[in-house]
């Protein structure tokens, strides 16, 4: 059930919560990749809250959210040495 309750989390981040201008601007903008990065890290607490022991919440936290910032950073820093916008398989890697 943690699963799915964290791959909608997931996806209301990733999709839901950060609309195109926000997705196209953390691309070119530090201030709006930490935003996007604090959208989804808060939005990953309600599913940890609910089926996370309160003793591993931050641990979870830090792992799941701590994981996607440095995906999400990679992903910017080689679209933006390769002028390449969202390369598929770079994509794909960010989403799974």
């Amino acid at each position: 059930m943690v699963v799915y309750a964290l791959l909608i989390a997931h996806l209301l981040a990733d999709f839901y919560f950060q609309p195109s201008s926000l997705a196209n601007g953390k691309l070119k903008k530090l201030p709006l990749a930490l935003l996007h990065f604090a959208i989804y890290t808060v939005t990953l607490v309600i599913p940890l809250m609910l089926f996370t022991a309160p003793d591993q919440i931050w641990k979870a936290l830090l792992i799941i959210a701590g994981s996607h910032c440095l995906i999400d950073s990679v992903r910017i820093l080689i679209e933006k040495n390769t002028k390449q916008k969202y390369p598929i398989l770079l994509f794909e890697t960010d989403q799974a």
